[in-house]
């Protein structure tokens, strides 16, 4: 059975990643002249939003701090109350800067209709386009940095509320989804290492690109398990390949064999280490852990 990426972009409404600009169905190669809406970033409530659709928003801001996406919140909430020009849709957030225009669209609907955006961050639609300076040949590109939506403040009410909400529920750390943390054995060795606790029954999700199909991702499940007191397994299972699964004595094994896999179905297309090509594997990260290169559960 095929895998397909359910996530949705509260904004635009279409699913899964488009970072490297392959969204089946959408995009055909690399050099389409349709706008590319990045990778999917995680907000609170289980929402996601495409980076191009995040940061063309009108309210939504880059802080001084590389890579923090500030008002995501408040462009949702006006999006949901707003009909794009374009499809009709709500979640329209991308607004025309000229003076006493209402036009607004998404993102890519903007692109369709034959909008311009400038290296302002401003969006002109088709008819007031004439007024932009500066126009971008390129609006959207592969973001080469890490990029987070910075979280909405809220009361210690609302926080609660929410925690108590989210008490059952799996843990998301970024595109990471968390399952089980397993249990610590203090009698055994092998549950941790000098920067991170490894513990028996880890049981973690996450979206990679896949080792059977190139430029496609698929969901990959990442187990730790320890078959007796002196060794510790770790494994990582494709979604889209279940006979192809992955198993070692340490974290770095098995992660090294899923990137050589990687790397060979996809030597066609991505850059290999090359982290400033428009199509990379990997991008700029200092963190490297058993959630396929993204934040982990570490020790303190």
């Amino acid at each position: 059975m095929k895998w397909k990426d359910s996530r949705e972009c509260c904004l635009c409404h279409l699913c899964g990643d488009d970072d490297a600009g392959f969204a089946e169905g959408r995009i055909a190669d690399a050099d389409s002249e349709s706008a590319r809406l990045g990778r999917l970033l995680p907000l609170s409530e289980g929402y996601w939003v495409h980076a191009s659709c995040a940061l063309w928003s009108s309210e939504v801001w880059e802080g001084p701090d590389p890579g923090l996406i500030n008002a995501m919140e408040k462009a949702r909430s006006r999006g949901a109350q707003l009909k794009c020009f374009g499809c009709g849709r709500h979640g329209a957030t991308v607004g025309c800067n000229k003076s006493n225009c209402s036009f607004n669209y998404h993102f890519s609907c903007a692109k369709a209709c034959g909008a311009v955006f400038t290296s302002s961050q401003q969006m002109f639609c088709a008819s007031h386009k004439s007024s932009a300076t500066d126009i971008l040949a390129r609006e959207s590109c592969e973001f080469m940095k890490a990029l987070m939506i910075t979280p909405e403040k809220k009361t210690i009410a609302e926080q609660e509320s929410a925690d108590a909400a989210e008490a059952d529920l799996c843990l998301r750390v970024g595109a990471l989804v968390l399952h089980s943390l397993g249990t610590i054995e203090q009698h055994h060795d092998g549950f941790h290492s000098e920067n991170y606790i490894t513990p028996p029954g880890y049981v973690a999700s996450r979206i990679f690109w896949s080792t059977v199909r190139p430029r496609v991702r698929t969901l990959y499940v990442l187990k730790i398990e320890q078959p007796s007191p002196k060794e510790t397994l770790y494994s990582i299972l494709p979604g889209d390949n279940p006979s192809g699964k992955i198993t070692g004595n340490s974290v770095s094994q098995v992660y090294s064999t899923l990137m050589d896999r990687v790397r060979k179905v996809n030597a066609n297309y991505f850059s290999q280490g090359d982290l400033l090509s428009k199509l990379p594997m990997l991008r700029r990260t200092r963190r490297k852990s058993f959630g396929l290169n993204g934040a982990q559960v570490r020790c303190c």
